[in-house]
């Protein structure tokens, strides 16, 4: 099963696989080849690069694994934590890592991964599904329950809580990855929601930033929405998909797989 990508260093995307450690593609994830040396039969459920490229993995029940060689050997990383179930990474514009748990809420590194100390103020929730960093340096923290936590100066604690419905909109794609053949082109179905009404469109681009699609573009009120895309022939590989709305843009990671 695979977990998550990491695309930050160009040339090469990683792929965690759960009870397969980590894989690097250098050639837009047409072949692959483990890199995994040391941690072959991890459950790794995330894989993160740093801004010294140095590539972290996180697994479900031995912590956090890192790499300072582009992935060819790996060790522990665990010193800080106080559980070793990690659900997801972020990095601020300063280089500093924040890594989510499955059951101490989010810790952050200011050593490129080396070391972790737990950020906890005005966290109620522990238990972290997602992390993300956006380009404010604010950090996104999803739980469980439905909750999402976010910092209110960049980069500090994470004590204000919101409900989902509460954030401007929300993307998402299904299936994850998508397996479509010439015979049998895969229908990905896309989901969003507006908080505010107005103009939006949800486009699709290759790893080079050209558009290979536009799945809408209209205006539309307050709402949720989903859009059905049947995948053209010929794509496979890594793509982006961005929502622009009147609140910013988002933008997710999608797989197709032939």
């Amino acid at each position: 099963m695979i977990n998550d990508f990491d695309i930050a260093i160009p040339g090469r995307v990683y792929a965690s696989v759960y009870e397969g450690g980590v894989f690097v593609s250098t050639n837009n994830g047409k072949d692959w080849e483990p890199a995994n040396t040391g941690i072959e039969n991890i459950k790794t459920m995330s894989v993160h690069s740093t801004q010294a490229r140095t590539i972290l993995a996180g697994s479900w029940g031995e912590g956090v694994f890192r790499s300072t060689n582009l992935g060819a050997s790996w060790s522990p990383s665990n010193v800080g934590l106080t559980t070793l179930n990690i659900t997801g990474f972020a990095t601020n514009s300063r280089g500093h890592v924040f890594v989510a748990t499955w059951g101490t809420g989010v810790f952050r590194s200011t050593d490129d991964g080396q070391s972790w100390t737990r950020e906890a103020d005005g966290m109620d929730a522990v238990f972290i599904t997602s992390i993300a960093g956006l380009k404010n340096d604010v950090i996104l923290a999803g739980s469980q329950g439905n909750s999402i936590f976010r910092t209110t100066a960049p980069t500090t604690s994470v004590p204000d809580r919101e409900n989902l419905e509460d954030l401007s909109f929300l993307l998402s794609h299904f299936p994850n990855p998508v397996i479509s053949t010439p015979g049998n082109r895969q229908a990905v179905m896309f989901s969003f929601s507006l908080r505010e009404g107005g103009p939006a469109s949800l486009d699709v681009f290759d790893l080079n930033g050209r558009k290979v699609a536009t799945v809408t573009k209209d205006t539309y009120p307050p709402g949720r929405y989903n859009f059905s895309w049947k995948v053209p022939p010929g794509l496979h590989g890594l793509y982006f998909y961005t929502l622009a709305s009147r609140q910013g843009a988002i933008t997710r990671k999608m797989l197709i797989l032939h």
